[in-house]
């Protein structure tokens, strides 16, 4: 892991949730802790890619057939959130 990789978890820990089967971000909250909360065209653009990545994490918890494993929901999440190249911004940097 690189330095301040423990970080960048944050976010994603905070919202990850059940629903259904399948453990997912919850985007409502995750663009919440990534955008500044005043600035809300940010967290607007915030959403659609997380959505997209949302879905993305339910694929691969799918296709390793581990429903609900949050860890391979946060791993997959965060891979497609690194290559949305707008929001490579985004990434929490606290």
């Amino acid at each position: 892991a690189e330095h301040g990789d423990g970080a960048d978890h944050h976010g994603t820990e905070q919202s990850a949730h059940k629903s259904g089967n399948y453990a997912q971000v919850n985007c409502g909250t995750y663009c919440r802790t990534v955008s500044d909360d005043r600035i809300d065209e940010k967290y607007e653009e915030c959403l659609g890619p997380c959505f997209k990545c949302s879905q993305v994490a339910i694929r691969e918890q799918a296709s390793a057939h581990k429903p609900g494993d949050a860890e391979i929901a946060r791993q997959s999440f965060e891979q497609c959130w690194a290559n949305i190249p707008t929001f490579g911004a985004f990434k929490i940097s606290k």
